[in-house]
């Protein structure tokens, strides 16, 4: 069943410009409109942008992004400074540390484990 809405000049327009651009017929457009609001439960009257929906995710995702290299970068203080109270102990206990920090010698295996 076909029936006529009257609209005024500048809706009418806008409906013309936008089936034109999508390749559709003006009431296609129109069912496709509606068939894209039921579908993704958005109210025009009462729905923000979707541009400004995006940008509250944007902001949430980069306070995340902030929350965690804050968090990653806390630990890494405390892995180097555990690292260096071992590397001290090491030391103290009679250990030769390698430039390259990976290979370790020990005097006494045994005497350095009880130390530790």
């Amino acid at each position: 069943m076909n029936t006529t809405v009257t609209i005024d000049k500048w809706t009418a327009d806008q409906i013309e410009k936008y089936s034109v651009k999508c390749g559709i017929s003006k009431k296609e457009f129109l069912a496709k409109t509606f068939e894209y609001f039921n579908r993704n439960s958005i109210n025009p009257v009462e729905d923000e942008s979707p541009k400004s929906e995006l940008e509250k995710l944007r902001s949430r995702v980069d306070f995340l992004i902030s929350f965690q290299k804050k968090h990653e970068q806390i630990l890494l203080e405390v892995l180097s400074q555990q690292h260096s109270m071992i590397r001290e102990r090491a030391t103290k206990a009679g250990i030769e540390i390698l430039s390259n920090g990976l290979n370790l010698r020990f005097n006494d295996l045994e005497e350095l484990i009880s130390e530790l």
